[in-house]
């Protein structure tokens, strides 16, 4: 009877190692995801600013907007007379 309780009680011992385990290594994965989670709001809020800043650049000056090419007056007289 006592080595069954013994048995029993370090069986319980070996349970409650591996249920520490378990909780420190699901600690250490939440500490993981929550630091990851502020990176992803700092690199997208960086990201942003970028964006931001670009959208001033990427328009282009009215004068160097695309304007389709016009042919002379004077060629398109000589394509209506012939």
């Amino acid at each position: 009877m006592q080595r069954q309780g013994a048995d029993i009680q370090s069986k319980i011992e070996e349970l409650d190692e591996i249920n520490q385990s378990l909780r420190n290594r699901d600690k250490l994965k939440d500490d993981a995801i929550y630091q990851l989670s502020d990176q992803l709001v700092a690199l997208s809020t960086r990201l942003q600013e970028i964006e931001r800043q670009l959208n001033g650049f990427s328009k282009i000056p009215a004068r160097y907007e695309y304007v389709p090419y016009r042919r002379p007056l004077a060629n398109y007289r000589k394509q209506m007379k012939t």
